[in-house]
């Protein structure tokens, strides 16, 4: 059962990360009343979560209205942002909207070209959050630009009050994909990560990184901001489409997707080339949107942040 959605309200960005797997290309988007009817199919759904998303969706006109119609819906509403569009009144809004979370992206202490990286501004905007009762969570992409500096970015971030740091890892889609041979971590460098990760997750007793596993289709779905519905997120490939939401409502969709959809649906674990790996029952296959991106393969192993299967 679906439980929670993704909606990218733009795919405008006021930054130009070297690592962002979003695609560039600038699409005409769904109306605000298209959107509005969505939400209320999501909730006859009974999804319980809305994750708002972009490109930067501080950005989209769409923001507070979309926000104002997920609280009369009593959605349990969440936004991935940069933070730099973040302003005492926008912080109000959200407040009075009962945002449930922010999930900022910082990937650096110090300066790197490219990145999100720690300023005052952010550690302002954090305070003003958490004043107004909005739980921040930090997500930190990792790759080779930051690999060595994961423990001071997750330090520093505890340090002022986060709730979570949470780790990502590049995909291959994108300005990434453009850039991945400066960015993709090698099976030494990935082992290393993975150990600093979860001794900083065992520390800061948060959920350990090998426990995750993939939802796409399962329990999660991606709306574009074009209307496509895609499994997730990161499964932005048009083979997977389940349908368009400017063709037939959200319901419709998930009662008869497109083909491509339904093969995610039904994955099974048994089917992956990796099957008979140690670490199958931890990693649950990990993420088959990354593995895809590397390999054109659903059953091959995820290299991007599998440590048993990278060469």
């Amino acid at each position: 059962m679906i439980n929670q959605v993704y909606i990218e309200l733009t795919k405008e960005c006021n930054l130009n990360c070297i690592y962002c797997s979003n695609h560039s290309q600038h699409e005409a988007e769904i109306s605000l009343d298209k959107t509005c009817r969505l939400l209320e199919d999501i909730s006859k759904l009974g999804v319980k979560y809305l994750r708002l998303y972009g490109g930067e969706p501080l950005m989209s006109k769409k923001l507070i209205p979309v926000l104002r119609k997920a609280y009369q819906l009593k959605l349990k509403t969440s936004i991935y942002t940069n933070g730099l569009l973040l302003n005492p009144n926008l912080i109000e809004a959200l407040k009075r909207y009962k945002l449930k979370k922010i999930l900022l992206g910082c990937d650096s202490i110090e300066p790197i070209k490219g990145t999100k990286y720690f300023s005052n501004k952010l550690v302002k905007t954090i305070t003003q959050l958490k004043e107004n009762n909005i739980a921040v969570d930090i997500i930190v992409t990792v790759s080779k630009l930051n690999h060595k500096n994961i423990k001071s970015i997750y330090e520093k971030m505890y340090s002022i009050g986060v709730d979570k740091v949470k780790p990502s890892f590049i995909f291959k889609m994108g300005k990434a994909d453009v850039n991945w041979n400066y960015l993709y971590l090698d099976k030494s460098n990935l082992t290393n990560v993975f150990k600093v990760i979860s001794e900083l997750e065992l520390k800061y007793k948060q959920t350990n990184i090998k426990t995750r596993k993939c939802h796409a289709a399962v329990k999660e779905i991606f709306i574009a901001s074009n209307g496509n519905v895609y499994p997730c997120p990161l499964f932005q490939f048009d083979e997977f489409i389940g349908g368009n939401i400017n063709d037939k409502s959200l319901i419709d969709i998930i009662k008869k997707p497109l083909s491509g959809f339904l093969e995610i649906q039904h994955l099974n674990l048994k089917n992956l080339t990796c099957s008979d790996c140690s670490m199958l029952s931890i990693c649950g296959g990990g993420c088959r949107a990354a593995a895809y991106s590397t390999t054109n393969s659903l059953t091959a192993p995820n290299l991007v942040s599998c440590i048993a299967n990278n060469k």
